[in-house]
């Protein structure tokens, strides 16, 4: 998991996730990704945790001038292509007929993660 803290980390972080798209991965939010395996965000969580899947999360702390003391932020990225990966190989993988709009973002990724698994 690629995690990126402060405000001064933020550029990096979009650096990063820019360059994993410029190399044919699919980024998506984790509730997203769930859904095309069929698991729950924190079950993704998880995943990236524990080095299954590759993950880009971003975490700020703002002061606020009212109100409670800090504001939390969290931006979180996975790769489509780790978790089609982990999807056929754990045949969590949801058919495509239930993917809806993710077939037509996912097509090109999920044929050239299906050669290599």
């Amino acid at each position: 998991m690629h995690v990126y803290t402060g405000a001064n980390e933020y550029q990096r972080f979009k650096e990063d996730t820019a360059k994993a798209m410029a190399e044919g991965d699919v980024l998506m939010s984790p509730g997203g990704a769930a859904a095309v395996v069929g698991v729950s965000r924190q079950r993704l969580h998880q995943l990236a945790q524990d080095g299954v899947i590759q993950a880009w999360v971003y975490h700020e702390e703002r002061r606020r001038l009212l109100g409670p003391s800090k504001k939390e932020l969290t931006y979180m990225d996975v790769s489509m292509a780790d978790v089609l990966r982990w999807g056929l190989r754990t045949g969590r993988l949801v058919p495509d007929a239930d993917l809806g709009a993710f077939t037509l973002s996912l097509g090109g990724l999920f044929a050239s993660v299906k050669e290599s698994v």
